[in-house]
């Protein structure tokens, strides 16, 4: 019998059981058996376009030896359940989990067109439940090692097939984004330009050194997010900047000048310091 085969008679079983285990239980059972049959019919791989997010605990083994190994265990799973209902609250997906770490992505079922703004912003909510987090532990624990970095990038990968089907995620973009997060400074989110590019207008930023990455050309640039900008101070020019044509998950491979606007009124980018 084909999996296909076990997992439609299944279903058949379940439905004709919701008199006796009630609607709720074969509600809950049945969802589960119709997405792996969902999975079934999806192609075994897609090329797609998506924003990634990394988000990794800063120097978590430091806090792993002041603190006992049911504390840290408690610690790092009730983390890891709150920043996976903040990815899901803004639409996106957690593909991956380690022991303090995790990579979401937006756009991996239904692209949107606010996939990289709705990661940014799941970013930023990230780092605002890793200070409360921070602020339990000290006040729980007496220590004050509980940080976070967070990194977010946009570009193509190649999503599903293999023997982790469910979870897998390949390309350069990947490879990216984990640099994104690996250089952010501790509590601060790190945007790549093809990501900025996406969402330029809606955050306060502050421009970046550009970053290398082992296995492309050119650094890639990127910037620190700062704070999301009120509603009434959003612009509507999104998308490439004036000359800008670099392709995404491309944007190191040409440098064109950079296009954002540092003048007085605009207030997209905070120059560094």
């Amino acid at each position: 019998m084909t999996e296909r085969e076990q997992l439609e008679g299944g279903i058949t079983a379940l439905e004709s059981q919701r008199a006796v285990l009630g609607e709720v239980v074969v509600d809950t059972a049945l969802a589960a058996l119709r997405a792996r049959l969902a999975r079934l019919d999806a192609p075994e791989q897609q090329l797609k376009p998506v924003s990634i997010l990394f988000t990794d605990v800063a120097e978590s083994t430091r806090l792993s030896q002041r603190l006992d190994p049911e504390a840290i265990h408690a610690v790092m799973d009730g983390v890891l359940q709150r920043f996976t209902s903040i990815v899901e609250s803004h639409g996106g997906r957690v593909l991956q989990y380690a022991s303090d770490s995790l990579l979401a992505v937006f756009g991996a079922t239904d692209a949107r067109e606010d996939d990289p703004e709705q990661a940014v912003r799941a970013g930023l909510a990230i780092l605002e439940a890793a200070r409360r987090v921070a602020a339990e532990v000290r006040a729980r624990h007496g220590h004050d090692d509980f940080n976070v970095r967070v990194g977010v990038h946009t570009g193509p990968v190649l999503l599903g097939g293999g023997v982790d089907a469910d979870s897998s995620i390949r390309g350069i973009a990947v490879n990216i984004a984990a640099r994104m997060e690996q250089t952010a400074p501790v509590g601060r989110l790190r945007v790549s330009h093809t990501t900025y590019r996406h969402v330029r207008g809606l955050f306060d930023v502050s421009e970046e050194p550009p970053v290398p990455i082992k296995g492309i050309d050119d650094p890639v640039r990127s910037y620190v997010v700062l704070r999301a900008r009120p509603r009434t101070f959003e612009v509507t020019n999104r998308g490439v900047d004036g000359a800008e044509a670099s392709l995404i998950g491309s944007e190191c491979r040409s440098r064109p000048a950079m296009g954002v606007s540092h003048g007085a009124g605009r207030g997209e980018v905070v120059p560094s310091r």
